[in-house]
């Protein structure tokens, strides 16, 4: 796999976060095969992080990176991927309007539709204790 960074979350379970993941490789991790989805980030340039969705939620893989607790990352948006959608989780999201957001999402496009084929966005309001 495409890894770019493991760490263990608050439970103590080791969590591998991916860069770029082939289609190959999206469907060996555990969530995509049970759940139908993964989570992940997606960057300003189109860069694309994932994890199992069972492994954490964004703000522990927001951590776990190595950025500081509350203090959000204007280069990265949450995202859930799943087949034929991109799942946005507003209220976690502090960069801006969602044309702001799908500009992030235009910018992975190709990838995107690589892993997932042709897509919609929607955005997800996100319940505190679950961003």
């Amino acid at each position: 796999m495409s890894f770019y960074k493991g760490f263990k979350n608050g439970r103590g379970e080791y969590v591998e976060v991916f860069r770029n993941p082939s289609k190959k490789e999206i469907h060996s991790i555990q969530s995509w095969g049970e759940l139908g989805n993964i989570r992940g980030f997606i960057g300003k340039d189109g860069e694309l992080l994932v994890w199992d969705s069972y492994a954490n939620i964004h703000s522990d893989v927001y951590v776990g990176l190595g950025f500081a607790e509350g203090a959000l990352n204007p280069l990265f948006v949450p995202v859930v991927l799943e087949k034929g959608f991109v799942t946005i989780t507003e209220g976690w999201v502090e960069i801006g309007t969602r044309e702001q957001v799908r500009k992030y999402v235009g910018a992975a496009k190709h990838e995107l539709q690589h892993l997932l084929g042709k897509f919609k966005i929607q955005f997800y309001p996100a319940k505190e204790g679950n961003k």
